[in-house]
């Protein structure tokens, strides 16, 4: 059964059923599903999946695969924008598809109060519906810049995403096509301790370099 955002799976003891989980706006949401309750395993499984739609389309919250961050700080009342005394202006934060926080601020006095509030909802807007298509914040390449990819992947993902880089290239891919992506070749190496360890780990063959270089340190 293909795994949904949400929705656990709970078989660790009696009884069993299925957990549904989520936040939004500070709010937690959570109920279970249990087996024999609702007529067997797949029964219970639709009974928590349409419970979940029916809540988050009752409450307004995103149907969607990615982050959803609900509350973002504010003293305006307006979810995402606040107003900064000392530097007189208007800011609007947000966060992308892999929950990297970003924001960007409005000067009251180089737009006025009132354009400035706006302009910083029209941002906040925009950013929120570029997030809920999947929106990545691109990585700031420029000399000095530093950018971190705050989110955490477990194994399983960095194994997906390896072998999905793979059949778009139609071959084993390198460090050289995640130097500037998210996550990068860091999160490989901290995860499996090497390049080649995250290859094999995923069911790829070595690139052909590499294995002549084992064999040459080998031979020596």
């Amino acid at each position: 059964m293909k795994k949904i955002k949400n929705i656990t799976r709970m078989e660790y003891g009696a009884p069993h059923g299925w957990w549904v989980r989520f936040k939004y706006d500070k709010k937690s949401y959570s109920k279970f599903f249990n087996d024999k309750k609702y007529g067997g395993k797949q029964f219970a499984f639709l009974s928590a999946y349409a419970w979940m739609k029916d809540t988050k389309k009752k409450d307004g919250i995103p149907d969607t695969p990615y982050l959803v961050g609900g509350g973002a700080r504010s003293n305006t009342g307006i979810r995402g924008v606040s107003y900064s005394s000392s530097s007189k202006s208007y800011f609007a934060s947000w966060y992308d598809a892999n929950g990297s926080p970003a924001a960007t601020s409005f000067s009251v006095s180089k737009y006025g109060d009132k354009k400035a509030l706006k302009l910083a909802c029209e941002k906040r807007k925009k950013m929120e519906a570029l997030r809920l298509t999947g929106y990545v914040t691109p990585v700031n390449t420029s000399r000095g810049a530093h950018t971190w990819d705050r989110k955490k992947y477990t194994k399983e993902e960095l194994i997906e995403i390896l072998q999905k880089k793979a059949a778009q290239l139609g071959r084993t891919p390198t460090i050289k096509h995640f130097r500037k992506t998210r996550p990068n070749h860091h999160k490989f190496f901290r995860t499996f301790g090497s390049w080649n360890k995250a290859v094999e780990a995923a069911g790829l063959k070595i690139n052909d370099n590499t294995q002549r270089r084992r064999r040459r340190l080998h031979q020596t």
